[in-house]
């Protein structure tokens, strides 16, 4: 099974959280999207090995995709009890998506 299709769900949530960073912020590029992606993959495999985190020096809308996406993983990984609340989106619903 590819990695996209195991973890669709994950993947679906944190798109969500990408869409409404556009939808907060037009000026979102794909590039803001890439740099707030690749500094939570950098960033999680150190805070597993107990190593302290660097903050990403990011743009404001990559910091917003960079914050809400983070949130969407630490649910996902059992880190929040509750899913975040973005105020649109029930996370906790199947099907609540509008993708």
């Amino acid at each position: 099974m590819k990695v996209e299709e195991q973890y669709c769900d994950v993947l679906q949530n944190m798109e969500t959280a990408i869409v409404m960073a556009y939808e907060d912020d037009s000026r979102l590029l794909d590039l803001d999207v890439l740099d707030a992606l690749e500094a939570l993959i950098r960033n999680y495999p150190l805070e597993e090995r107990g190593i302290s985190i660097r903050t990403a020096r990011l743009s404001g809308p990559a910091q917003r995709v960079h914050d809400l996406v983070r949130r969407i993983c630490e649910w996902r990984l059992g880190h929040l009890q509750e899913p975040p609340e973005f105020g649109r989106i029930p996370l906790d619903k199947p099907g609540a998506f509008p993708i």
